[in-house]
């Protein structure tokens, strides 16, 4: 049905995805991203040095040894997006976006398409990038499993003794409405804020991440209980990402977090946790792709399955993360 669609649409929409992974104001927004990167591939962190380091200036030193680095490796998954649009359904949904954007059909079909893979796509890197796990038994809903995401990650290190027990901000109920009461939001925050590693509090590249519920329950807090009116200077970002600040700090809220909490089923890591927060640095968020300009993400493939009357799209990538210092960050939740 859409044939004149043709190869050059796939690889346009395959650089499209690629670029937005790599954006300023995706992604990176909160860390560092990096295209190229495999499996195995090693990441070292060097130690900050300490006022420690420093000693009388005497002959023939006692030579130091700097804390020890930092040593983790990447573990990148690699996902698939398969979609399939019947003739039928597909043909009234073009004419629409024709009319819409005045566009030609077949310029009306790319838009559509486009417009579908790189929802689904953005939605399924923030689900896989901060909730997913390699444990089966941290999930029981579809699409969490492959990737140890950001919080994943962070909640392991917290079970397995390479965090403090001290970088956990526990929300003792973890409702919206209690959140809401109060000062309850406004105290979560700032606890975690007091209870945060000296390093992540003095960092130039501090970041807090939170969920959209969590932010508008602090807003709450402010404008309603405590009669504190702050109009915020938001900048908006891809995939619904908002960046703010928050007492100096970098502050982005990620609306997608909520739709991923609310798919939570019993057996779920955070199945209890629909409001969390983390604080660290950019620095200590890392997010890898396998690829390359010219491949995007992995591959795109579009075409026309006659036999089915179906126009048939694939969208094959790869996607790590990565919290590699174990000792920097507070995670609130």
């Amino acid at each position: 049905m859409f044939e004149e669609i043709g190869k050059d649409f796939a690889v346009e929409l395959s650089t499209l995805l690629a670029e937005d992974f790599d954006r300023a104001d995706y992604l990176a927004a909160i860390g560092n991203c990096y295209s190229g990167v495999l499996s195995g591939d090693k990441v070292g962190v060097v130690p900050n040095g300490v006022f420690g380091d420093a000693v009388v200036s005497q002959c023939n030193p006692t030579w130091g040894t700097p804390k020890a680095l930092v040593n983790t490796t990447w573990v990148l998954g690699s996902f698939m997006i398969p979609k399939q649009y019947c003739y039928d359904t597909m043909a009234s949904e073009i004419k629409r976006y024709e009319k819409l954007y005045e566009l030609s059909t077949i310029d009306a079909a790319k838009k559509w398409i486009s417009s579908q893979v790189e929802s689904a796509f953005a939605a399924s890197v923030v689900a896989k990038a901060f909730f997913g796990s390699t444990t089966a038994a941290d999930y029981a809903s579809t699409g969490f499993e492959g990737v140890n995401g950001v919080f994943t990650q962070c909640a392991n290190y917290l079970g397995s003794g390479d965090a403090d027990a001290s970088q956990a901000t526990v929300i003792g109920t973890n409702t919206k409405a209690w959140l809401k009461t109060g000062t309850n939001a406004l105290e979560a925050i700032e606890n975690m804020i007091s209870d945060a590693p000296t390093d992540v509090k003095a960092s130039e590249n501090a970041v807090i991440v939170m969920n959209e519920g969590f932010y508008d329950a602090l807003m709450f807090n402010l404008k309603v209980n405590k009669g504190v009116f702050i109009e915020s200077q938001w900048s908006a970002l891809f995939g619904g990402f908002k960046a703010t600040t928050y007492n100096g700090y970098k502050l982005v809220v990620v609306p997608m977090m909520d739709k991923v909490l609310g798919a939570m089923a019993t057996g779920d890591k955070f199945k209890d946790h629909p409001n969390m927060a983390l604080f660290t640095t950019s620095d200590n968020l890392l997010f890898g792709a396998s690829t390359n300009e010219q491949a995007g993400l992995g591959s795109v493939d579009i075409f026309d399955d006659k036999n089915t009357q179906t126009t048939k799209a694939i969208v094959k990538f790869s996607l790590g993360a990565l919290v590699p210092n174990p000792k920097g960050f507070q995670l609130c939740y």
